[in-house]
This record gives C-alpha cells, sequence and structure tokens, in this order.
C-alpha cells in the first residue's frame, strides 16, 4: 500500500492494516489473490475515464465491515478498498455451520452426512466466533460453503468498488462532511442528506449486484471451458462448482443467495419500518427487498433473458430458504420479517420510501457525473 498520510490517519482510526502470520495466510491468501485481481480487473476494465490505481488490503476491526477511501485529484491519486478480516471469519464461520447442518440446503450434497451437536451450536451467539470450529463433513457442501463464502466477500468487495467507480467519494469529499464511507446515525445530519447517503448506499449496491454476477459468469466460463484444470479438481471441488455456477441461471441465484446471506448475517438491529431514514445506510431489511427488486429487473432485460434468465422464479424463494438455514444454526425459527421485507410489505413502507431515495439520488446524479471512474451511472 502506498504513503498517504491521510490515508494512514483513517487506518490508525479503524486499528490499522491486519497482521497475518504463516498460518493465517493459509486462509487469507486464496482471498487477498482474488481480490487483487479484482483490482486489476477494475483498473482495465472499469475504470475508462480513469488512471487512477485501485489498491486494496485488510483491516483490523471491530466495528465496521469494509470502507472505500480515494485519495485528492493530483500527482499519484488512487482508490483504496479496506476489507475487515473480522467480517471474513464471521461470514466463513456462519456459512460453514450452515451447511454443516442436515436440514439446511438439504438436496446439494449428502446432507444426511452432516451430525453435529446441536444443543452445542444453539448456545453459540451471533457474533461468538470464539466457539468450537464446525465444519461440513460432507466434501461437497464443504465445498460448497467455501465457494460461497467467497461470493458474498465479493459482493462485499464490489459495493466498495461501487463506491469509488460512481464517483461517491468525490460527493462525499465536497460535503466536508467526511473523506470516506463509514456508517454514521443520522442524527448527527438532516434528512435530506441522509437520504442522499442511502442513495449511494443503493447504487453502490446495484453496483455490487451487477458486478457480483459478473464474475459468477466468469467462473461459469471457467468451469465450462477449462476442462482440464476441472479435472485436476477433486470431484468435490467440480460438483460444488457445477452447482453454483454451471449455469447462467445457477450464476444469477448464486449472486441472490450471496447478497441475501450477506444482508442476513449483519442484520443485528431490530426493524424500525416507521423510521426507515433513521441511519445512514439503509436499514437492511429494506436493502434485501430493493436488491431482490433489482435482481428481478435486471434478469429480466433483454441481454439475460438470452441467457435463459427470463423466467427467475427463483428469486422469491432464496428469502425463506435463507432465514430457515439460518434459523436452524441459531435454535430459532425462520424470521418472517426477513422474509417479507424482501417480498415487500403490506402498508408499501418500502415503496414510498424508496420514492424519497429515488428523489435524492436525482439530485446527485448530475454531481456525480463529473468523477464516474468509467461506465455508466444508474438513470435518475
Amino acid at each position: 500500500m502506498r504513503k498517504d498520510p491521510e490515508l494512514e490517519s483513517i487506518l490508525n482510526e479503524k486499528g490499522g492494516l491486519y497482521q497475518s502470520d504463516d498460518e493465517l495466510e493459509l486462509f487469507w491468501g486464496p482471498l487477498r489473490s482474488r481480490f487483487r485481481k479484482h483490482c486489476e480487473f477494475a483498473q482495465q476494465s472499469l475504470y475508462a475515464k480513469s488512471n487512477r490505481q485501485v489498491e486494496f488490503d485488510f483491516i483490523s476491526n471491530t466495528d465496521i465491515n469494509a470502507f472505500a477511501y480515494a485519495s485528492p485529484s493530483g500527482d499519484g491519486e488512487f482508490d483504496f478498498i479496506g476489507i475487515n478480516c473480522g467480517s471474513g471469519f464471521f461470514i466463513h464461520t456462519i456459512i460453514n455451520r450452515i451447511f454443516a447442518h442436515p436440514d439446511a440446503f438439504p438436496n446439494w450434497g449428502d446432507a444426511q452426512k452432516e451430525r453435529i451437536d446441536y444443543a452445542l451450536l444453539r448456545t453459540l451467539g451471533h457474533d461468538d466466533l470464539i466457539g468450537p470450529i464446525i465444519t461440513p463433513k460432507c466434501p461437497i457442501r464443504q465445498a460448497l460453503a467455501s465457494a460461497l463464502f467467497a461470493t458474498c466477500m465479493d459482493f462485499l468487495f464490489f459495493h466498495e468498488l461501487a463506491h469509488l467507480r460512481n464517483g461517491h467519494l468525490e460527493w462525499l469529499r465536497s460535503t466536508k462532511k467526511t473523506n470516506h464511507f463509514i456508517e454514521n446515525n443520522s442524527e448527527e445530519f438532516d434528512i435530506s442528506y441522509s437520504l442522499k447517503r442511502q442513495a449511494l448506499e443503493m447504487d453502490a449496491d446495484s453496483g455490487a449486484m451487477v458486478l457480483t454476477f459478473q464474475h459468477a459468469m466468469f467462473i461459469h466460463s471457467s468451469v465450462v471451458s477449462e476442462v482440464a484444470e476441472q479435472n485436476a479438481r477433486p470431484p468435490s471441488v467440480r460438483n460444488a462448482l457445477n452447482l453454483l455456477y454451471g449455469t447462467p441461471e445457477r450464476c444469477a441465484q448464486t449472486t441472490a443467495l450471496a447478497s441475501y446471506i450477506f444482508f442476513r448475517i449483519f442484520d443485528k438491529s431490530g426493524w424500525n419500518i416507521f423510521k426507515p431514514d433513521l441511519f445512514m445506510h439503509p436499514e437492511i431489511p429494506l436493502r434485501m427487498h430493493w436488491s431482490a427488486t433489482l435482481l428481478w429487473e435486471l434478469f429480466n432485460t433483454e441481454k439475460y433473458v438470452k441467457l435463459g434468465l427470463g423466467n427467475i422464479n427463483f428469486l422469491t424463494r432464496v428469502a425463506p430458504v435463507v432465514e430457515q438455514a439460518y434459523g436452524l444454526i441459531q435454535g430459532i425459527t425462520p424470521d418472517p420479517r426477513g422474509i417479507q421485507s424482501a417480498l415487500g410489505d403490506a402498508l408499501n413502507l418500502n415503496i414510498a420510501h424508496l420514492v424519497e431515495v429515488k428523489k435524492a439520488w436525482t439530485l446527485l446524479h448530475p454531481i456525480l457525473e463529473i468523477n464516474v471512474r468509467g461506465g455508466k451511472l444508474a438513470p435518475p
């Protein structure tokens, strides 16, 4: 990572860079390599209007999942993505516990091989990463957990990348409120500013959805074309990759699963549906709903219908399947709040709030357009 006093100050506030050892690097190494390839892809294919460099590193922090930073314009300008190592451990732990339960995703792999201590599993709290390591016993389900974890982390990375690519950081800097994206309670600012911040978050979610799906399709092309490489992999890995990425529809389903799992895992607080402008980030159930709507609209466009994605009824199944799986490892019944939020709510409060966020997006659009790194912003 290049020397930058402003970024170093931010990193110091957030616990500094993550210091890995040889043993932990067995876990982080493949993910580090994956993200560096994402950085290269961004510079070569996404940053068509910019010569900015894209860098990333893992950080040590217990309060944030990730953050994005853009240096001021000038010589040596660059973008930086910091991914909290704790987020990775947490997502990895939860997904492994899900696939270690025989009733979660029962049709994937040999679920009957999973035998776990249910009492022990249910005593582990939502944030308990110190407890025993629980991994699936079926090799296919173990490979599924590993691959789905990586796609969840893709979503997190691409969310931060979308902030940078779409010029969000320049707007943030121009407001003189902050120079990087973090979660703030909107009581510090007026509702108008909070709605604009929420619009940027929804734009970043949209970018993450598209880029995560595109990367899933890249894996799909490798699964289909690189026969020799595939044959060199263990049968369990080949089966897992085929289940997740074997067809364009499976890539779309995996994208939907990864995004919903990501939102659901970090959904710790109650949902104040009558005050959706409480935070800078839209509340997670609202993001679930809007992201499902986005995927529905995206995959029904002419481009994706040609890939065989016109019939995407699986989107209606993603929420209940994940809620059931999450409930199993938490020892609770599926959360209807999460299911309903992803499918819409009877009072149309999602829609009413979405209208306000879209109004904020319309105001932001011409301001952001100046600093877009490449591609086009979503229409106002």
